[in-house]
């Protein structure tokens, strides 16, 4: 039997620092007091009993500043703490090959700093930019063992530091056609990181691409019949701690139409689309730190798909 029991107060105040004709400064405080106890009661004792509890204790501070320099544009400034168990599903996970948590596996901490702007230049253009920095302490890092095919264990890392710019832009054309796009740019590496001999320090973080970009243009018509073309671009990354494996970038395409039709209480709703359009070889996923090197899971070429929704109105 496994259990995670948590009990949190949290206070928060906002404040206003200064308001004039359409401007105004905004300060908000909180923190956060958090008590968790993750426990288990071994029922299997023929191999001793691996009976125990981890409890834990944290406050977590925020603050942060937004300034209204017009009713479209604000800028903000946040500092935050946090504070993140591992779930029962990852301390169950014991590379000892016993019962029991793994006593190794720690609680992960960090420190983050964002700085962004949301404006809204018009009625139909809107921009987003932010730029962030995370400081974290023992980050959970998952990783296999040859010796346990198909299972997936985690360590923390020493020490790692996030550094990343988001941008997001919507466009509304016409009446019903609609564009959104965004941007990440996003620098994670090792601080500090010690196996056995080695030291990871400075290495990227396995699975997390530097650069990922999405777009859409959505058609939405009054008379019911909708479009959407998806593309999405994922830059290279590493599949290893060690940065000795690449997943190599790739870009996928999705087109997707339909209608919705109504007839008295029915809603009536046939789609039909195309999945990977350009049919690209990519892996779907990737296996971090993967036993004997098998990292990679193709994902599916071009496929076709469709169907009908059906629903009732109130």
């Amino acid at each position: 039997n496994e259990k995670f029991q948590s009990i949190g107060a949290f206070w928060l105040h906002e404040w206003t620092l200064f308001q004039q004709d359409k401007s105004e400064l905004l300060f908000t405080a909180s923190t956060r007091f958090d008590k968790v106890t993750l426990s288990n009661e071994d029922k299997f004792l023929t191999d001793g009993n691996q009976s125990g509890s981890i409890p834990l204790r944290r406050f977590s501070p925020l603050a942060g500043l937004v300034y209204k320099m017009t009713p479209s544009v604000s800028a903000y400034f946040n500092f935050s703490s946090n504070f993140e168990t591992p779930t029962l599903n990852e301390l169950s996970s014991n590379p000892s090959n016993t019962g029991g948590f793994n006593p190794d596996l720690k609680p992960q901490k960090s420190i983050s700093y964002e700085l962004g702007i949301k404006t809204q230049v018009t009625q139909k253009w809107s921009l987003d930019a932010a730029l962030f920095v995370i400081d974290l302490k023992d980050e959970f890092v998952s990783y296999q063992l040859a010796q346990f095919p198909g299972r997936t264990f985690f360590r923390n890392a020493g020490a790692s530091q996030r550094k990343g710019v988001e941008l997001g832009a919507a466009l509304s054309v016409l009446s019903d056609v609609t564009f959104y796009a965004n941007y990440a740019y996003s620098d994670f590496k090792f601080q500090d990181f010690q196996q056995g001999s080695v030291n990871f320090k400075g290495n990227r973080q396995a699975g997390v691409p530097q650069h990922t970009a999405y777009f859409e243009g959505r058609w939405e018509h009054k008379s019911g019949f909708t479009g959407i073309a998806q593309v999405r671009y994922v830059g290279e990354m590493f599949a290893n701690d060690a940065n000795t494996f690449k997943n190599a970038a790739y870009t996928v395409a999705i087109l997707r139409g339909g209608y919705r039709a109504t007839f008295k209480q029915w809603i009536i709703e046939p789609f039909a689309g195309v999945n990977n359009l350009f049919d690209a070889q990519y892996n779907s996923n990737v296996q971090i730190n993967a036993a004997a090197n098998r990292f990679y899971e193709p994902a599916a070429g071009r496929f076709f798909y469709g169907g009908v929704k059906v629903g009732i109105r109130n």
